[in-house]
């Protein structure tokens, strides 16, 4: 079949800015398309559409959880199904031809599923591509997204050179708030930032030191500077609230899995 193709296209389902025009640059390209095309002949791949693909895929059990939980939930929980289908996927045929297309057209690993998805749906959904790969690492093991009962882990973001700052933030506060809040597994009680912290711990030495929240507001003259008693008093509790709490939610600390 003769495509036309100068109104041939891709489709692309992404939100950020950014990263839809990193794959436009690429998907849009009249190379790009014809190899493929190319590809697509030479395997005889007929292009699948993806809601079809998860009707068939998808257990009851699986559908019946996507939607009875919340909107946001619901979406990450189809987005993971979304890269599960393209990911498993003609993996073995496949695999050299993506990489070359890499090659071909100066890509990383970031735009492999990408490239992938193109070949068999024709279009490109935000789980496709990802910029930014964060991992957790405690001793000598890592874990990519999973929930590992370690002791002290860190995490380790993997940056494309393409990236940016914006979508270094979105992805870290997406991981924090989906990995370590779940079931806390590591243990950790992560503190909130308090915006004046200096300050803070200053009144709280000086209380220690035996000095009243009275006092330390009349020799810093702190009402002239907008500041009551009553506002010294619970600076100095939260500070003391924050240094005797328990820094974890085990009663004991994990055994570090080796």
């Amino acid at each position: 079949m003769n495509i036309n193709m100068n109104n041939f296209h891709f489709d692309i389902r992404i939100k950020d800015n950014r990263k839809f025009m990193l794959i436009a640059f690429l998907v849009d390209r009249d190379d790009f398309i014809s190899d493929v095309l190319s590809i697509r002949k030479k395997w005889d791949i007929k292009v699948i559409d993806r809601e079809e693909l998860e009707k068939k895929l998808l257990t009851n059990e699986q559908k019946e959880r996507i939607g009875n939980i919340k909107n946001s939930e619901a979406r990450e929980e189809q987005e993971y199904w979304d890269r599960w289908f393209i990911q498993d996927y003609g993996q073995k045929y496949l695999e050299g031809e993506i990489i070359d297309l890499q090659k071909k057209y100066f890509k990383s690993n970031a735009y492999f599923y990408a490239i992938k998805s193109v070949i068999i749906t024709g279009e490109v959904r935000d789980m496709d591509f990802n910029l930014i790969e964060p991992r957790i690492w405690a001793g000598n093991r890592q874990k990519y997204w999973g929930s590992v009962n370690y002791s002290f882990p860190q995490i380790a973001m993997i940056l494309d050179p393409e990236t940016d700052i914006h979508l270094i933030n979105k992805a870290f506060r997406r991981f924090i708030k989906s990995q370590i809040p779940s079931g806390m597994d590591y243990g950790w009680l992560i503190p909130d930032t308090i915006s004046y912290i200096e300050r803070d711990r200053n009144w709280y030495w000086q209380n220690r030191d035996g000095k009243s929240p009275k006092v330390i507001c009349d020799e810093l003259e702190l009402k002239r500077k907008g500041y009551s008693q009553k506002t010294i008093e619970k600076a100095i509790l939260k500070y003391k609230r924050n240094i005797t709490k328990s820094l974890t939610n085990f009663r004991t600390l994990p055994l570090v899995h080796s």
